[in-house]
């Protein structure tokens, strides 16, 4: 089953969807409290509507993230070839748009637990690719770049990125200089983990 509507394309689309709005509307309700002096009556309203908003968020945000872990199609394959993934996590990314956990241990002999485990994994590491995505999307690149881009600016070395995507070091490498020149910059960006994955 696919999401519908909007630019949505997937379960995990709307959970993060739902989420950003969810912080914007925190964010306005904080700014709202900050504000000094006595509060008028509209303000008064519009903190409880936001409230009331935020709420609603909350559990429509659990309801989405809920169905990407046990609903199938719940995630877009773009999102499986795009996010750096290992390759046993593209493998059971792919099966999930179609098997059980405990089918898909039956073909990998693994256990269901374990299929779930990564598979949980896998919709954390996507996800914050997509929140990368969403705040620094570059223009011009292919998708092997693309790939190169997001986990260089996760602070991955050349050696593990080149393990995760199956490819030489060099290949790395050359495409860090071809991404550079596309960009103009002398030197990529890198983001903090810890801050960055911290809401995940």
């Amino acid at each position: 089953m696919h999401a519908t509507g909007g630019n949505w394309s997937s379960w995990l689309d709307m959970s993060i969807e739902y989420r950003e709005s969810k912080n914007k509307i925190n964010r306005y309700r904080q700014q709202l409290r900050e504000q000094g002096g006595q509060k008028t009556a509209e303000e008064m309203v519009l903190l409880e509507l936001a409230g009331s908003m935020e709420s609603d968020l909350n559990k429509m945000t659990a309801e989405m993230e809920n169905r990407v872990l046990y609903q199938f199609q719940a995630i877009d394959e773009k999102d499986i070839q795009l996010a750096g993934l290992t390759e046993r996590q593209k493998e059971i990314a792919l099966l999930r748009q179609r098997y059980s956990y405990t089918e898909i241990g039956k073909m990998l002999g693994m256990a269901p637990s374990s299929v779930f485990s990564i598979y949980r994994d896998t919709i954390t590491k996507i996800k914050k690719y997509k929140m990368a995505q969403m705040q620094d999307q570059p223009h011009g690149l292919g998708n092997r770049q693309l790939q190169i881009y997001f986990l260089q600016k996760e602070g991955k070395s050349n050696s593990e990125i080149a393990e995760e995507l199956g490819i030489s070091i060099n290949t790395v490498k050359t495409q860090i200089r071809i991404i550079k020149q596309k960009l103009g910059v002398n030197k990529l960006p890198k983001i903090s983990c810890r801050e960055d994955c911290a809401h995940f």
